[in-house]
């Protein structure tokens, strides 16, 4: 109860300040607008990229009154980078935070009242005028607004140097997202809705471990993370987890490293990318871990391709079938989980047991091979005989699939065509020449199974669509 009282009371005495200057703001207006705005500043990335667009919309002439005016800015209860807040306090006004409270009541007061008094929202900034796109392409017009200071400079260069990193040597930064820096901050509030964007740290050591082994040094980068990355390489540094992670150093590593790895659907989008093709390879969970041996998460993969596609990105996705020790029943998991994650567009490929892998001494081995031909390996036949299926069964199933999934409905079909910049009808030939190509290449060969011809296959497997060809 006490604590209830002592919260209202605040509040109150809050509310009645910020009354206070809303009317010193308004008083004042006709010669001098004071502006202000709430920075996200508990987030890095909206903390860095907001105040970087505002500075270069105000730079550019954007959002800018026509009197003479003072943005004030202030930050959230959490700070996620006091070294971020530093650099900014170079470039933008940022008042001290018992003094943003009672702006931040202001704002609401503003929010509530603009209705009827719609000159109070002139003293909001209104810092996302583009919803965080930069869709004028200012950061390319104008250099970055946050500099380092020379002091700063070799502040870096030193804590690099007691790193064990050389002069000039070259370093990446490794960013993979997970849940634990939300779940840190206060409030108690649901993230979950942001689960679709994280990543499994492990699922990138194998990339880690090849960068530096080409002579780069990798910082797997982060404040708070659930867990540290598993690896012994020595110029592989979970700084995350390292008593070297500092805030500055935070800001330093990404603005010094010589490119940066990380996920992220929106980043893509707004830098103009439209089109992104993931390889799943299969939907069986057995064969993506003993016999692809890569790590997927097909749950994930699932939220991804849905988040992608609402964003407007434009998804292709490939598949495998006809692995060695592959059964029918993980093939038909593939085509199912196929359909489930719902891509624009569905390739679907036959394995190709290349030489110098381990795919193809294991298809020698075994005894697999049916044809080894350099003529075959790119074509729609199939290359591998199994007790499970034969290389008819997967080149006709493979063909007759990929049509069924793609092309069953106009709207897909429309936007596949669109993306391929082709026009329907040109698309149609594409379709009739890939089964066609499929079912003469059974008809080339000796049908097994006591199958008669390629067309028995066709017509009795998938008699809708052999009726278009």
């Amino acid at each position: 109860m006490y604590i209830k009282s002592r919260l209202f009371f605040v509040n109150f005495i809050l509310y009645i300040l910020a009354v206070l200057v809303l009317l010193f703001a308004l008083l004042i207006s006709p010669l001098y607008l004071v502006r202000w705005q709430k920075m996200v500043s508990g987030r890095i990335g909206h903390f860095a990229a907001n105040i970087e667009l505002y500075c270069c919309e105000r730079d550019s002439g954007i959002n800018i009154p026509k009197q003479r005016y003072i943005d004030l800015f202030y930050t959230d209860k959490e700070v996620c980078n006091n070294q971020l807040k530093t650099m900014w306090k170079r470039e933008i006004t940022i008042v001290p935070y018992l003094f943003g409270r009672i702006l931040s009541k202001s704002e609401k007061l503003i929010f509530y009242l603009e209705s009827i008094f719609p000159i109070i929202k002139s003293h909001i900034i209104g810092i996302k005028t583009s919803e965080d796109r930069d869709i004028y392409n200012l950061l390319e017009k104008f250099t970055k607004h946050l500099e380092f200071t020379p002091y700063e400079e070799n502040i870096g260069r030193q804590q690099l140097k007691d790193a064990g990193i050389p002069a000039n040597a070259k370093f990446v930064c490794l960013i993979s997202r997970d849940d634990a820096y939300l779940n840190s901050l206060s409030g108690g509030y649901d993230w979950s809705h942001h689960d679709f964007r994280n990543a499994d740290i492990q699922t990138f050591v194998m990339a880690a471990e090849e960068l530096a082994e080409m002579g780069y040094y990798v910082f797997r980068m982060g404040s708070v993370v659930n867990e540290p990355i598993r690896t012994e390489h020595p110029r592989v540094i979970d700084y995350a987890t390292s008593a070297m992670r500092n805030d500055f150093m935070d800001i330093y590593l990404g603005a010094k490293c010589y490119f940066c790895i990380s996920v992220s659907t929106d980043l893509m989008y707004e830098s103009g990318c439209r089109y992104i093709d993931i390889a799943i390879e299969s939907g069986s969970e057995r064969v993506i871990n003993e016999i692809v041996k890569k790590p997927i998460d097909h749950k994930q993969a699932i939220r991804l391709v849905k988040y992608a596609r609402k964003k407007g990105i434009f998804v292709s996705s490939n598949f495998i079938i006809g692995f060695p020790g592959e059964t029918w029943d993980e093939i038909l998991e593939t085509i199912s989980f196929a359909e489930i994650l719902n891509v624009d567009y569905a390739k679907i490929f036959i394995a190709i047991p290349l030489k110098n892998t381990e795919m193809y001494d294991q298809a020698v081995e075994q005894n697999l091979l049916k044809d080894d031909s350099a003529e075959s390996v790119w074509t729609s036949g199939g290359m591998l005989e199994t007790k499970e299926f034969s290389s008819e069964d997967l080149t006709i199933f493979r063909a007759y699939e990929w049509e069924r999934i793609n092309f069953s409905d106009i709207k897909k079909r429309k936007k596949i065509a669109d993306r391929m910049g082709i026009s329907l009808d040109e698309l149609s030939i594409i379709r009739k020449r890939t089964l066609l190509n499929a079912r003469n290449k059974v008809a080339n060969r000796t049908i097994s199974n006591n199958k008669k011809d390629g067309d028995v296959v066709v017509k009795t497997t998938y008699p809708a669509i052999a009726s278009i060809i």
